[in-house]
C-alpha cells in the first residue's frame, strides 16, 4: 500500500501516518484534491498512538466542543461509506456511565442532556443486569446503546486504502527530520534518507511529535505527551465479551471485555518524553499496577479480582502504555500555525482521536482547501490558542 515518488507538484504534505493524518489525506481526496502525499516513518500506518488506542466508541463527552465531532464521526463509523471497509468498524455493546461523587453526577448529567441518541437511565438493579461485574455506589447511571468498541485498525486501513484510491501518494519508512524554513515560511521537509521534499502547504499530523520538528523551525505552540496505562486480565471464562464498556467519570476508571479478559485503566496521564516510538509496549511499574488495583477494587466484583491477584500477586497480565498529546489550552489543534506561514497542523487530540478521526479529517481538509464555513474552526484555531496563552 505504498506508490512511488509522485510525479505532480506537492500541494500538501502530511506527515503522520497515524488517524489525523490518514483521515486528512482521505478527505482531501474525497473533496478532489490532488497532489496530496502523506510520509510514515514507521513501516507501518498507524503504529504509535493511534495503534495503542483503547477502541472505545464514546461520544458522550464533557467537553462541547468536541460532542458535534464526536457524533459526526460515530454516524460515519456505524455507516462508512461504501467501499469503506468489507468488515464493520464498531461493535455496539453499549456503554455504562457511572459516577459516584455529586460533581461527577451533575456533569454527567448535563453530558446526557446534551447527547443527541436516545440514552437509558438505568436504576441499581438494571446497572446490575447490564454490567454484573460492576460494583459501585454510583449517584446515576446510564446506558448508551449506539456507543461501545471501535477496530482502530479496520478504520486506518480504510482511511489509507480510500486516499490510495484517490490519487493520494503514501509512503513509509522515511522519516521527517526537519522541516525547510526560510522567511517564517515553510515549504517542505529533509527526511531521514537525506531527500527533500517541497510542498505549497505542510500538514503536521505527528501526534507528540510534532513539536520535536515544529519548535526549532519557529512555531511558538507547545504540545504535552501524556502516558496512559492499560492493564489486561487474564483470560476469564465468566467474561462474558457481550458485557458493555464501562466507565465511571467521578472515578475516572474504565474497564472493557477483551481478549478473553477485561481491559482496566485508572485513566492516568502524566506528562513523559515520548521516546523515538511512544507506542510500544512497556511493563506497568509497582505504583502504576497499584493504582489500577486499587480503583478496580472500588469498581469491579471482588470474587474476579481475588482470582486475578492472588496474594497480591500479578497472574498472566499484561500492559501497553498509549499517549495522549495535548497543546497549551487542552483543546483540539486544527489550523495554521500562528508563527509559521505553509505550516498547518492536526493534533493535541488529547486521546480522542479515534472517536473524532473522521470529522476531523474533513474540517481539516475544507480548511486547507479555503472551504471552510464561517466560525468553524473556533474552537480548534491555533492562533486562538496563541492568543489565549499571551
Amino acid at each position: 500500500m505504498q506508490r512511488a515518488s509522485p510525479q505532480e507538484p506537492i500541494r500538501f504534505l502530511i506527515l503522520g501516518g497515524g488517524l489525523a493524518g490518514l483521515s486528512t489525506a482521505y478527505h482531501l481526496t474525497r473533496l478532489g484534491a490532488s497532489g496530496v502525499t502523506l510520509i510514515e516513518g514507521n513501516p507501518n500506518f498507524g503504529r504509535a498512538a493511534s495503534a495503542q488506542n483503547a477502541g472505545i466508541l464514546r461520544t458522550v463527552l464533557s467537553e462541547a466542543h468536541l460532542r458535534p465531532l464526536a457524533q459526526a464521526s460515530r454516524r460515519f463509523l456505524m455507516e462508512p461509506p461504501p467501499g469503506f471497509s468489507d468488515r464493520p468498524l464498531v461493535d455496539p455493546v453499549g456503554l455504562v456511565l457511572t459516577a459516584d461523587e455529586p460533581a461527577a453526577a451533575a456533569e454527567l448529567e448535563a453530558c446526557v442532556a446534551a447527547h443527541d441518541q436516545p440514552i437509558e437511565a438505568l436504576s441499581a438493579s438494571a446497572l446490575a443486569r447490564r454490567a454484573p461485574h460492576v460494583r459501585t455506589q454510583a449517584l446515576c447511571a446510564f446506558f448508551a446503546p449506539g456507543e461501545g468498541h471501535v477496530f482502530p485498525e479496520r478504520v486506518i486501513d480504510g482511511f489509507a486504502r480510500g486516499a490510495l484510491a484517490g490519487g493520494a501518494h503514501l509512503w513509509r519508512g522515511s522519516r521527517a527530520e526537519a522541516l525547510l524554513e526560510s522567511g517564517g515560511r515553510v515549504h517542505g521537509v529533509r527526511l531521514s534518507d537525506g531527500r527533500e521534499l517541497l510542498a505549497e502547504q505542510v500538514v503536521l499530523a505527528l501526534g507528540a511529535w510534532g513539536a520535536r520538528l515544529a519548535g526549532p523551525a519557529g512555531s511558538p505552540l507547545p504540545l504535552t505527551p501524556r502516558r496512559r496505562h492499560v492493564l489486561v486480565g487474564p483470560v476469564d471464562a465468566r467474561v462474558d465479551p457481550r458485557w458493555p464498556v464501562v466507565w465511571n467519570g467521578g472515578d475516572t476508571f474504565y474497564s472493557k471485555p477483551a481478549d478473553g479478559g477485561l481491559w482496566l485503566c485508572a485513566c492516568d496521564q502524566d506528562p513523559v518524553d515520548p521516546g523515538p516510538d511512544g507506542g510500544a509496549p512497556v511493563p506497568l511499574s509497582e505504583a502504576e499496577l497499584a493504582r489500577i488495583r486499587e480503583r478496580a477494587r472500588r469498581h469491579l466484583d471482588p470474587r474476579l479480582l481475588s482470582d486475578w491477584w492472588p496474594n497480591g500477586a500479578q497472574r498472566d497480565q499484561r500492559a501497553w502504555a498509549g499517549l495522549r498529546t495535548f497543546g497549551s489550552a487542552e483543546r483540539f489543534r486544527i489550523g495554521p500555525d500562528p508563527g509559521l506561514q505553509g505550516l498547518f497542523w492536526v493534533g493535541a487530540l488529547g486521546g480522542h482521536g479515534l472517536v473524532t478521526a473522521p470529522a476531523i479529517g474533513e474540517l481539516a481538509a475544507r480548511a486547507l482547501l479555503g472551504r471552510s464555513e464561517p466560525g468553524e474552526l473556533e474552537s480548534v484555531d491555533p492562533r486562538l490558542e496563541l492568543a489565549a496563552r499571551t
